[in-house]
């Protein structure tokens, strides 16, 4: 019984590895058939970002095979090498004519930046041993991917032309009756804050899970902890980023922090949870993220400050002649 139960995870694992390096042959053959500096950066990145990930939950479902655990790492990892190497390979098609592609996965393609939410989602929500905290919790299991999957339905039959290069592409999968577009508009809409409320759900799943948890579930759920410090962490980079350089430009480093620090951070808990002090660990970067939070609002309070005054200063001049 226990093999049998070990079987679903890691077909689920293969099957989601195999995606991986599909998405980035995919990615390859547009380089091939179309080279370009840039988009042999965005594939290296998405191998970057993604195969850690990969070989990570491949290694707790070779050491835990019954943990579900471990198949959604790879599918954390899945997720940025199929959308980089499609992004590719797009790329290419664009610039080669006659370069096969297929007009379903670009209408599907259109609304799936769900996607790179809902695996991260799940993993926390089944996190440390595989299920969930209670049968009530089921509702949000099913809930993610479906709200992803209707969201990426509607989206794919916007009569709104493809972005480019597919600008003239047919929809393949047909277009919503002019009549019904604003009503399916406003459910597309009222889908956000529904993966937002399941999102937060997931969060407090965690917490669930520690009010009951022995010793070692804690300590578990405390590196979970600490990867999940990388999210308000991205935030604060996007915060940055806007207040250096005017644009979300270094928010990507942020997510890609975090896309590499979690998996790494849920394989130690899973298998050397032991391995460092984590509560020293974990107090000393909430520390540092406040302090940096802090500093932030304060150098951003004196630019405000500093720039309505020398706005001020200019209309005085102005208007003094």
């Amino acid at each position: 019984m226990a093999r049998q139960g070990a079987r679903g995870p890691a077909a689920a694992a293969v099957a989601a590895a195999l995606a991986a390096v599909g998405g980035l042959a995919c990615g390859g053959v547009g380089l091939v058939h179309a080279p370009a500096v840039a988009d042999a950066v965005v594939l290296a990145a998405g191998a970057a970002v993604g195969l850690p990930s990969v070989v990570l939950g491949l290694l707790v479902v070779r050491r835990r095979p019954g943990n579900r655990v471990g198949a959604l790492l790879v599918a954390v990892g899945a997720v940025p090498c199929l959308i980089f190497g499609r992004e590719v390979y797009s790329a290419a098609a664009g610039r080669v004519p006659g370069l096969p592609d297929s007009m379903v996965l670009v209408a599907l393609e259109q609304g799936a930046w769900m996607w790179w939410y809902v695996p991260v989602a799940l993993l926390v929500l089944f996190f440390p041993d595989g299920r969930l905290p209670g049968p009530r919790w089921r509702g949000v299991a099913i809930g993610l991917p479906a709200v992803a999957v209707v969201f990426m339905l509607l989206i794919a039959r916007d009569p709104a032309p493809f972005p480019p290069p597919y600008e003239t592409a047919p929809h393949a999968l047909g277009t919503w009756s002019p009549e019904v577009v604003p009503a399916l508009t406003v459910v597309a809409l009222a889908l956000l804050p529904v993966l937002l409320g399941l999102l937060a759900a997931t969060a407090w799943s965690a917490v669930v899970r520690s009010r009951t948890a022995d010793p070692v579930r804690r300590a578990q759920l405390r590196w979970l902890a600490l990867g999940g410090l990388l999210v308000p962490a991205t935030l604060l980079l996007c915060w940055t980023s806007y207040l250096l350089l005017g644009g979300a430009d270094l928010v990507l480093a942020g997510l890609a922090l975090t896309y590499l620090g979690l998996p790494a951070a849920v394989t130690v808990a899973i298998l050397r949870h032991d391995l460092y002090d984590i509560d020293r660990l974990l107090s000393a970067t909430a520390t540092y993220a406040l302090v940096t939070g802090g500093l932030l609002a304060v150098w951003t309070a004196l630019v405000r400050v500093l720039s309505s005054e020398r706005t001020a200063t200019l209309r005085t001049r102005r208007f003094s002649f």
